[in-house]
């Protein structure tokens, strides 16, 4: 696994994090589905 694809794959899981906790803690619609 090169770096490039580890820190890609970091940086998305945490995107993904961050949005389903935004989500959760002030509910903006569902453009924020995703």
């Amino acid at each position: 696994m090169s770096e490039a694809v580890y820190t890609a794959t970091v940086l998305t899981g945490a995107r993904m994090a961050s949005g389903m906790t935004s989500r959760a803690r002030r509910p903006l619609g569902p453009h924020v589905a995703g």
